[in-house]
């Protein structure tokens, strides 16, 4: 995927433009979610490290949420949705938004867990429908869900308020991520999982000699030491973008 820099003022409602002829004949809703990366300016700015080491590591956010308002109770369920909590705005041709931790314990033997989505239906900017979700909210490698028409459950209408900028930045939603080494390649990676990385980052190729990377528009020089390590130095910060 190719960050989006400097990202503009976000969106209630984001559209994907290839969402519609994504969708599966049978009329499913196709939806992803991308991930707004706030690098922290704090970090050191020269450093040696182990191979898998973060180089440095910020904020994992969602791109565009909302809140409710309100307390809104399921109906027929025990479920309720605080009025402060943030929901993710999704990509798709409806709107959108569902929670960003999973809460409800789903599956045959009650083993795993889903978040909640809220959905506009009807195109007038209030929720009137909800249903569990399988996809990541965060960046998942543009995982889509598409979701059917009779999964949804009905619900009086719900008018959310979208998030300024600068309280969506504001947010500590329990999710980081960090700039690694990984597989030959300079890339960032989620909750510091090596398995959960960007694919397609900047290769890299360590040697004694210093070299230069470039990722995430920032710029670092670093070289391999004696000891096998990397010896890092960011020349240029790297800047907030989307994924």
């Amino acid at each position: 995927m190719t960050p989006v820099v400097a990202v503009a003022t976000a969106l209630l409602f984001i559209s994907a433009p290839h969402a519609e002829s994504g969708q599966k004949k049978e009329g499913a809703t196709r939806y992803t979610f991308s991930t707004l990366l706030l690098p922290d300016p704090t970090v050191d700015r020269s450093k040696t490290l182990k191979k898998n080491d973060p180089w440095l590591w910020g904020k994992a956010l969602p791109v565009a949420a909302v809140v409710l308002g309100k307390p809104l109770q399921l109906p027929d369920t025990p479920f309720i949705i605080s009025g402060d909590e943030p929901l993710s705005i999704a990509n798709s041709q409806k709107l959108i938004a569902c929670q960003l931790k999973p809460t409800v314990t789903v599956g045959l033997l009650g083993g795993g867990k889903a978040p909640i989505c809220l959905i506009d239906r009807d195109g007038d900017g209030a929720f009137d429908g909800w249903y569990t979700s399988s996809v990541p909210v965060f960046w998942n490698g543009e995982t889509a869900g598409h979701i059917q028409a009779d999964d949804i459950h009905s619900m009086g209408p719900v008018r959310p308020r979208e998030l300024r900028s600068d309280e969506l930045r504001a947010l500590d939603v329990g999710k980081k991520f960090s700039i690694r080494y990984v597989h030959g390649e300079l890339t960032f990676c989620i909750d510091s999982n090596d398995n959960y990385c960007l694919e397609r980052g900047a290769k890299m190729h360590p040697e004694p000699r210093k070299q230069v990377v470039a990722f995430m528009n920032g710029e670092f020089v670093y070289r391999r030491n004696e000891d096998g390590k990397l010896v890092i130095s960011i020349v240029r910060d790297p800047k907030e973008a989307v994924y």
